[in-house]
This record gives C-alpha cells, structure tokens and sequence, in this order.
C-alpha cells in the first residue's frame, strides 16, 4: 500500500463517523512508519471529519504507529488507548484527547458487507469494463472523416488567392 492509497482509504473510513459530540476542536496528526510512511491528520470540528496529508503543527496529538494499526484504529478493531498502554503506537501532546477520538470510534455503527453484495459489485465492474472495450473498438474501427478538413484547406487558398490579386491591385495604382 502507497501513502497516497493509505490516505485515501482514511479518508474512506472516517466518512462514517459521527462527530457531533465534539463541538471544539479536535486535531490528530498521523506519522505512519514502515509501509506506506508519512504524515496526514484527521480534524474534527462541529461534527465534521477532514482528513488531509499534510502536517498539522497545531495538533492536539501527534499519533505514531504503522498503516495497518491506524486501519485497525479506524475499523474499531484496535482501541487506540489500549495501543497506546501496549506499546503497539506512540502518542504525544494531549493523548486524552485520543480518547474522544476512540470513543467517537466505538460510537460509530459499522456497516457489514455482505458477500453476495460483494460479489454483485465485482460483476458489475467486470460487465462495465467488458462494455468499455467493445465500445473502444468499435469506435477504433470507422474510418475518420476528412471532409472538413478539406473545405478547410479550399477556404485557406481562396483567401491567399484573393490576397495576392489585391497585392496586384495596390501596385498598379
């Protein structure tokens, strides 16, 4: 996983999340070390979520951990305060403010997939990718259409033709 696909996939994750409970501001600025290593952060402000790949300076937080603990953070399957006492991520700056961020976490409804809509999704790309291609060849196949270009070309020498008898007229007085 690239640090752009990681961001993306944060992003992907917080669009859930309800964050009305916290009416200041939140800031947690992400490092992420090893695979996909870099730093993004995740902003919450009147119930809305920002994440954005950027440095945040004024952070509440500055979380340390790897791409796969911060996906796990996000899907609720890792409590990040239960991380931190284990040692599995770092955190400085206010770290209860981590907390808020957990809580918001536990708080939100997941939604479960099921398989047969997982599989309806992958069909449904494979017939919009197939038609895709057909329409490409098809398309590729028609002769293109040299019509326009031709009158074109007839009203560029008409107009140099003029330009030259005018030429003539000018001299001749």
């Amino acid at each position: 996983m690239t640090y752009e696909e990681l961001v993306l996939e944060v992003q992907n994750n917080t669009k859930g999340y309800d964050a009305k409970k916290i009416t200041d501001h939140l800031a947690i600025q992400v490092n992420i070390e090893g695979e996909a290593e870099g730093a993004f952060y995740i902003e919450m402000l009147r119930g809305n979520i920002v994440v954005e790949p950027y440095e945040y300076y004024d952070r509440d937080v500055l979380l340390i951990c790897q791409a796969a603990q911060i996906l796990e953070i996000l899907k609720g399957d890792l409590d990040p305060m239960e991380a931190l006492k284990d040692g599995q991520v770092r955190a400085e700056g206010n770290v209860g403010r981590l907390g808020l961020f957990a809580e918001i976490i536990r708080k939100t409804p997941r939604k479960k997939v099921s398989k047969a809509a997982k599989s309806a999704k992958t069909v449904k790309t494979e017939n919009t990718a197939k038609s895709a291609k057909t329409t490409k060849t098809e398309n590729a196949a028609k002769p293109a259409k040299t019509v326009k270009t031709e009158k074109a070309d007839k009203t560029v020498k008409s107009t140099k033709t003029s330009k030259t008898s005018d030429k003539k007229d000018k001299k001749t007085t």
